[in-house]
């Protein structure tokens, strides 16, 4: 069975429901990411109300691998979580999804947490308190893991998280460069580009074999005017691109070939639509992983991005696999 791997920062989402004027009283941006202090976290989830708190695991490549699990590759998630009730969250979800994280709890310390303030448009505003994934460093990474997998995906987020967690990610990619693992890298969010875009674009882009962008991260990381200029651009770095449009779909090389697919509208009402680029990118890896040609892997991945956008959090429904079969057999 072909494995993939993820170098995470784990955290528990807390995805609450609000209206844009909640936003606009706090002084939030709506669609933002920043860090915030445990303290800061819960009285954010104060002011919003009785609204209900959803937990869910959640992080770019967390969501990736749990929807590659679901189609049929084997994955693990490595990451400091702590010994309280979020990381034992983390721990049981992972093990209900079937998904192995190999690191153990850490004693006396906070997993992370994450705030999602979600709009009626289904965008939401993200609050992250990292707890212990920030310590994430070098002596953390697990050789004898990565090298075990086909894949290894790492966030962006590893960029600006602290210098432990940056130190920890050029290591894994030195490991895998070692291993014969292929990488890929999602750039996560536009802040990360605003503060490290000379880095990835100098030492990162070159050594991976696949970076996950939406159109926004593609133009800002090649200063380019549009997302083809852009896939062209990073074209010339990287082997591996993908480019996420929303509703005109995605854009994308591998290996020289270009391709192309249309998004998928959806069945019903929008409800949240932060976890469909993960989804597409931990669709697309698994679609590669089972030897399918990127367009129709493109394709796959277009179909259940779509499905994730129609519900809450970045979990797929049970008939993910048969639906995904289904798009990937007629492409």
């Amino acid at each position: 069975m072909k494995r993939l791997c993820a170098i995470v920062q784990p955290v528990v989402d807390m995805l609450l429901t609000c209206e844009h004027s909640f936003l606009e009283e706090g002084g939030l941006v709506p669609g933002s990411y920043a860090t915030h202090s445990k303290e800061d976290q819960e009285e954010l989830i104060r002011r919003c109300g009785d609204a209900g708190v959803f937990l869910s695991v959640g992080g770019t490549a967390t969501n990736s691998v749990a929807c590659a699990q679901q189609l049929g590759v084997a994955c693990s998630l490595v990451g400091l979580a702590g010994d309280d009730t979020y990381g034992g969250i983390f721990k049981e979800q992972a093990k209900f999804l079937g998904i192995e994280t190999p690191l153990p709890l850490v004693p006396n310390s906070r997993t992370g947490t994450c705030v999602s303030l979600v709009t009626p448009d289904g965008e939401r505003t993200m609050r992250t308190a990292l707890g212990v994934a920030s310590l994430f460093s070098s002596q953390h990474v697990p050789e004898s893991v990565i090298a075990a997998h086909d894949w290894v995906l790492l966030e962006g987020y590893f960029l600006t998280g602290s210098d432990e967690n940056f130190a920890a990610l050029r290591k894994t990619i030195e490991v895998a460069r070692r291993s014969g693992v292929k990488i890929a890298f999602a750039a996560s969010a536009n802040f990360v580009i605003d503060k490290k875009r000379e880095v990835i674009v100098r030492d990162i882009l070159p050594a991976v074999d696949m970076v996950f962008t939406n159109e926004g991260e593609a133009m800002k990381l090649s200063s380019a005017s549009s997302a083809e200029d852009a896939r062209a651009r990073l074209a010339r770095i990287c082997s591996g691109i993908v480019v996420t449009r929303g509703n005109r779909g995605a854009i994308g090389s591998w290996n020289s070939e270009l391709w192309e697919c249309p998004a998928f509208e959806p069945a019903g009402r929008v409800v949240d639509t932060t976890g469909a680029g993960d989804i597409f990118a931990g669709a697309f890896l698994a679609g590669l992983l089972h030897d399918l040609p990127p367009h129709v892997a493109a394709r796959g991945a277009s179909r259940l991005a779509t499905l994730a956008i129609e519900k809450r959090g970045a979990r797929l429904p049970e008939t993910a696999l048969e639906i995904w079969k289904r798009e990937v057999e007629v492409s």
